[in-house]
């Protein structure tokens, strides 16, 4: 296993401090302002909230997925892009990620088969949007890289797994409260943003 990276190991830092620090307040009764995201023109979006709803999760199984994924994907990926545009790729992807969200909503309500007024009302949280992202750029990156998987044991081409996880990220777990379209939406925008470097050979 590759040793992990200062960006990731900051960033399971921050996600790990956030969540329980949250947790606390609250359990202590402290009113603090919404850090997950409403969209506008929401009553309950603030600016603040395009950052802030991608360090807090809705529970410790939701925070120990996404690290789960961010340990063993992100450092591959953060030696290969190198820091400043591994967090780049990162936060580009968990910030936009949302407005793809709020778009697809949006383009599906023109259409009659979504009813936006529920988007307005929902808040959305969690730092999954930025880790599609990268596991959108480790597939471009090392789409021929064997990963042995936990369950079962056999090893799996880097493309296939991401792939894979991607698919699960869009297409389980509907009508359980999870944003897939922010999934495919962090997924599209790190995979464009990797797939530009490499062809302008920037990396």
């Amino acid at each position: 296993m590759m040793r992990i990276t200062e960006i990731v190991k900051h960033l399971l830092i921050i996600n790990v401090i956030i969540h329980f620090l949250v947790q606390g307040l609250v359990s202590a009764g402290f009113n603090i302002p919404s850090l997950a995201i409403s969209y506008p023109p929401s009553p309950w979006f603030s600016p603040y909230q395009i950052v802030t709803h991608m360090f807090v999760h809705a529970d410790l199984n939701h925070l120990f997925f996404n690290m789960l994924m961010l340990f063993f994907m992100g450092p591959s990926v953060e030696t290969r892009l190198g820091g400043k545009k591994f967090l780049f790729v990162y936060l580009s992807a968990g910030i936009l990620s949302s407005f793809f969200d709020l778009g697809v909503s949006q383009f599906l309500t023109q259409l009659n088969i979504y009813d936006m007024s529920s988007s307005l009302s929902a808040r959305h949280l969690g730092a999954s949007g930025a880790i599609f992202g990268i596991i959108a750029a480790y597939g471009l990156l090392f789409p021929e890289r064997k990963v042995m998987l936990l369950i079962p044991p056999v090893p799996i081409k880097g493309k296939y797994l991401t792939m894979a996880l991607i698919g699960l990220g869009v297409l389980t777990g509907f009508g359980q409260n999870i944003g897939h379209m922010a999934h495919l939406g962090g997924a599209v925008i790190g995979g464009i943003i990797v797939y530009y470097w490499l062809k302008k050979r920037e990396i």
